[in-house]
């Protein structure tokens, strides 16, 4: 029998289910990418759907990840208490238990021990020298939590996911999972000019930032995706008694790039074109439009009339790496 021998090097509890997410269905599930994932119903006590498992990969890796439904998906909520997943070549490979033929998870290759009331968890597995279809046995241990305070837990199961069964013994089932082909993909993400502590933040949701620049000076800050930092903008001008042109330049990092960049000025951060709270790009005066091929350094020129000693400049990215 030959089991999995790759090394889980990460397990946290993240995940998310896209609205392009593929469904189970033929055999061979193919292009199973971060933008386009396979999804496996989990269920439990052979019937019960309580969540799902989404897969996907990367160059690197593959993403075996455990979602319970939401309450708007179903009411009665579950948890999940502990998660086993395998990979093998054929079926025939799971380790099962002598005589039973019931899989034996304690020999899995990856467990995530006790986490008991997560929603959520992800298993990080290196590819290694994986090509082509692989099958996937995801065991979960699931509960429901009583009304009591504090609760308590309730209705306890096993789900599993997959329409085959591991063999003719058991009830627990598997399903195939074909690696997507992610050499040459670019994944874009929003990136803005400020701190990464978000001091200079915009009040909505979004992670956006703002810069100041005082006039007749040079302003350095970083540009961050998220908690990312991706590069540097630098602000200077040639204002000559309130008149004259800022110049707002992105440096984009080693491995990252932009195809579009925007820039809005403002006497203060409420100036700046904002929907709920959150600053709209699309809306900015200063914009490059798309850049083909991608830049990793750009400048965009302001005219400037004005006596003010400082201004605020919200400046964006579209920055992005290729995998």
């Amino acid at each position: 029998m030959k089991q999995a021998k790759w090394l889980l090097l990460v397990a946290v509890g993240i995940a998310m289910v896209l609205p392009g997410c593929k469904k189970l269905g033929d055999r061979v599930n193919v292009a199973n990418t971060v933008d386009d994932k396979l999804v496996v119903p989990i269920l439990a006590a052979e019937s019960i759907p309580v969540g799902n498992i989404n897969v996907w990969n990367d160059d690197d890796y593959v993403y075996i990840s455990y979602v319970m439904r939401t309450a708007a998906e179903q009411a009665d909520q579950w948890y999940l208490k502990e998660c086993y997943a395998d990979i093998e070549l054929l079926p025939r490979n799971f380790p099962v238990q002598k005589g039973s033929g019931e899989p034996d998870t304690s020999r899995f290759a990856y467990k995530s021990g006790d986490i008991s009331r997560c929603r959520e968890y992800t298993f990080t597995i290196p590819v290694g020298n994986w090509t082509g279809s692989v099958c996937a046995a995801t065991r979960s241990v699931v509960c429901q939590l009583s009304d009591a305070v504090p609760p308590v837990e309730i209705n306890g199961s096993v789900g599993w996911a997959g329409p085959y069964p591991l063999n003719r013994k058991t009830s627990a089932t598997y399903f195939e999972y074909t690696f997507g082909d992610v050499s040459g993909e670019w994944h874009w993400v929003n990136a803005w000019a400020g701190t990464e502590a978000g001091q200079r933040a915009f009040p909505g949701d979004d992670a956006a930032t703002y810069i100041t620049h005082t006039i007749g000076a040079t302003t350095n800050e970083e540009l961050y995706a998220g908690q990312t930092q991706c590069g540097t903008v630098t602000v200077t001008d040639n204002v000559v008694r309130g008149k004259g042109k800022i110049f707002v330049t992105y440096h984009t990092a080693s491995s990252w790039y932009a195809k579009s960049c925007a820039v809005e000025i403002a006497l203060e951060a409420s100036g700046i074109p904002q929907v709920d709270g959150n600053p709209q790009p699309s809306q900015f005066r200063y914009k490059s439009g798309a850049l083909d091929p991608y830049v990793q350094e750009y400048t965009i020129t302001m005219t400037f009339k004005s006596g003010v000693p400082a201004v605020v400049i919200a400046a964006h990215a579209e920055a992005g790496q290729s995998y």
